[in-house]
């Protein structure tokens, strides 16, 4: 099965920053960690009632190549990989990251909170994550 193909959508993996404004609230930006191209997949269609996700903790299925993941957390390479025989265990993506996925240009999209993630252990060549879309980002929705 060709899965490279199904790689159509161009988006990025962010974490989350929160910074302090003036009002005393909390303003959040993102900081992007990778971008590579992605698979989106629906698994159940996303409630929304003014750009808010409700009662659906997993809405789609993303899927990327290993190799564009693979650099994530390489800042525990130098002290894990001889020291520790679990190194393979630590995921690249976590649950407290985002994936912005790009529809027409750089801050037109959709943006998902990851849920999960699974690895292909059979070829190592491609990563599953689970995300929960959470809303739409430039295109007239709540930012």
């Amino acid at each position: 099965m060709n899965m490279a193909a199904s790689l159509k959508y161009r988006g990025r993996i962010c974490k989350g920053v929160n910074t302090p404004a003036t009002s005393g609230k909390m303003n959040r930006s993102y900081t992007t960690i990778a971008s590579m191209y992605m698979g989106l997949e629906t698994l159940t269609e996303a409630a929304m009632i003014r750009s808010q996700e409700i009662d659906n903790p997993v809405t789609h299925r993303i899927t990327v190549r290993k190799s564009a993941v693979d650099m994530i957390g390489q800042q525990f390479s130098t002290a894990f990989d001889t020291a520790m025989d679990t190194f393979a265990d630590i995921n690249m993506v976590k649950a407290d990251y985002f994936i912005f996925v790009e529809s027409t240009g750089t801050v037109h999209g959709r943006l998902f909170q990851v849920k999960g993630m699974k690895r292909d252990e059979v070829n190592r060549e491609w990563i599953k994550i689970t995300v929960q879309e959470i809303q739409e980002v430039g295109t007239g929705g709540k930012e």
